[in-house]
C-alpha cells in the first residue's frame, strides 16, 4: 500500500536569518480524479501550521479531467499564503512534445482552477488564493524572496526575466519543477526547491533511485544536499501514485531557522 501513504520528510536549515517554516508539495498527477488523497495531504500540511506553502508543478497527469483531484489545494492554510510553479505536464510536455513545447491551453486551466478560490472561504482561517509565478519573483514579508521559473520542458523557462523581477529581499528560495539545466549557485539563490524526479518513485537499497541508475539530468535526485558554496538544494518525492518501492509519496517541511 505504499503509493497511499504519504510520509513528513522535515530538515532544518539554520543561519538564514529567518524564523519560518514551509511546506512544499509537487507532483500530484492523481489521474483518477480523486480529491480525497490530496486531502490528506493538505490535511498533513495544516496540521504543521506552515508560514508559507510551495507548490512544485505536475498538477495534472495529462488532461483537465483531472483538475478535481487538486480542489483540496485551495484548503491550505498558512500566514502568507500559496505559490507554485507549473510543471511539464501541467503543459504537456513530455516525450517528443519536449521538442516542440508545450500545451499552454491546459496550462491555463490548470492555473485557473488553481488560482480562483473556493467561494465559501471568504479569506477566513488563514486560507489565501494561490498565486502561480511564471518566471516572476514574490517578496514575502519583507523576509523572503520567492524566485518561481516557468516549465523547462515547456520552453518557458526564461532565468533572465525571472532574475531580473524586483530586487531581492531577505533569503532568497528559488522554485523550480526541473533542476535541469539550471546553474545551481549561492549568486542566485540561498535555497533552490525541486520537484520532478519522485525520488526515482523506485529505488533498491544501496544503489538509490531505478531511472538514475538509467541515466537521469539533475544532480539531486532525492532529499538535502548542501554545496560547498553553502547553497542548499532540497527535491521532494512528491505525491505522483504507483509504481512506488521504498519510496512512498511524501510532504516537505523545510524549518528555516535565523
Amino acid at each position: 500500500m505504499e503509493p497511499v501513504i504519504i510520509e513528513n520528510d522535515t530538515i532544518e536549515i539554520a543561519g538564514t536569518g529567518v524564523n519560518m517554516t514551509i511546506a512544499f508539495l509537487s507532483d500530484f498527477q492523481r489521474r483518477d480524479a480523486d480529491p480525497a488523497f490530496v486531502q490528506r495531504a493538505v490535511d498533513a500540511v495544516n496540521a504543521q501550521r506552515p508560514d508559507l506553502v510551495l507548490l512544485g508543478g505536475d498538477y495534472v497527469e495529462n488532461s483537465a479531467n483531472e483538475l478535481p483531484s487538486i480542489e483540496p489545494l485551495k484548503n491550505l492554510k498558512s500566514k502568507y499564503g500559496t505559490y507554485g510553479v507549473m510543471g511539464n505536464h501541467d503543459y504537456l510536455a513530455f516525450g517528443f512534445a519536449r521538442d516542440v513545447g508545450g500545451d499552454v491551453a491546459l496550462a491555463q486551466q490548470v492555473i485557473q482552477s488553481l488560482e480562483i478560490p473556493n467561494s465559501s472561504d471568504n479569506g477566513k482561517n488563514d486560507k489565501k488564493p494561490i498565486k502561480i509565478l511564471r518566471n516572476e519573483k514574490m517578496i514575502i514579508d519583507n523576509k523572503i524572496t520567492l524566485i518561481g521559473l516557468d516549465d523547462l520542458w515547456a520552453h518557458l523557462r526564461d532565468e533572465p526575466k525571472a532574475y531580473s523581477d524586483k530586487e531581492n529581499t531577505g533569503y532568497r528560495i528559488l522554485l523550480s519543477h526541473n533542476q535541469e539545466g539550471l546553474d545551481i549557485k549561492k549568486e542566485t539563490a540561498d535555497l533552490y526547491l525541486f520537484g520532478h524526479t519522485h525520488c526515482g518513485q523506485m529505488r533498491l537499497p544501496g544503489l538509490g533511485s531505478v531511472p538514475k541508475l538509467l541515466g537521469f539530468s539533475g544532480d539531486y535526485d532525492k532529499g538535502h544536499f548542501i554545496l560547498d558554496d553553502g547553497t542548499h538544494v532540497y527535491t521532494t518525492c512528491g505525491l505522483a501514485p504507483a509504481p512506488r518501492l521504498l519510496n512512498p509519496p511524501e510532504i516537505s517541511i523545510i524549518k528555516l531557522i535565523p
